[in-house]
């Protein structure tokens, strides 16, 4: 596969995992700070999200390295926005800056 086809299959998976499989709870029990019954459930919730773009890119990329670089990179983007240092597009031109990043290192 080129490096385009690469940044491709990486895009699809950020738009599925972000958008298709990412539902309104999820999008609010992932913020800092999110309590469920009295629980504090959100690192959790970060995490799973995380994983499931961790996914996204391992089979992209078929790189376990680039995987674990996502699910660190996505979960820290997803933190900074949940703590209001980052708008929406911030937070998306993040997430595409890195998917950009791991097709150049495949």
């Amino acid at each position: 596969m080129t490096t385009l086809e690469i940044l491709a299959w990486l895009l699809i998976g950020h738009a599925l995992a972000d958008y298709a499989l990412q539902t309104e709870w999820v999008a609010r029990a992932k913020q800092p700070g999110f309590t469920f019954g009295g629980e504090v459930i959100w690192p959790g919730v970060l995490a799973s999200h995380a994983a499931i773009h961790a996914g996204a890119v391992k089979l992209a990329t078929g790189s376990w390295l680039l995987a674990g670089l996502e699910f660190v990179t996505h979960a820290a983007i997803d933190y900074a926005r949940g703590r209001g240092r980052l708008s929406y597009n911030g937070d998306q031109a993040a997430h595409v800056a890195c998917k950009a990043l791991w097709a150049v290192l495949t």
